[in-house]
């Protein structure tokens, strides 16, 4: 049913990395926030594709390392990249607009 190369260290690499993509979703603007948080599975499966297989699968993989040095980069490009796929496939679409001025003035 699992892959062969499922471990526990695969699975805790998985779980830390994922655990910083929500938590900086959480951080994003607004506009940006909704966006991503309603895209983040696209977004974890662009950054674990970004990180590739054969990193993920090694035992060695420093998760912690790859969170402390790349992340930050690598999650910057992937959810501006999100954001301006939403507003090229939608543009009529004004709701995420208006819902973050909403938010804009409630968190004021």
């Amino acid at each position: 049913m699992f892959n062969d190369r499922l471990n526990v260290s695969v699975l805790v690499n998985v779980i830390n990395i994922f655990r910083e993509i929500e938590k900086n979703v959480k951080k994003l603007d607004s506009k940006e926030r909704l966006i991503n948080s309603h895209g983040i599975y696209l977004l974890a499966h662009l950054l674990f594709l970004n990180i590739s297989k054969s990193k993920i699968y090694n035992p060695q993989f420093d998760s912690i390392g790859y969170i402390n040095n790349e992340f930050s980069e690598d999650f910057n490009r992937y959810t501006k990249r999100l954001v301006n796929a939403y507003d090229e496939i939608s543009p009529n679409n004004k709701f995420p607009y208006l819902f973050s001025k909403t938010l804009n003035t409630v968190d004021k």
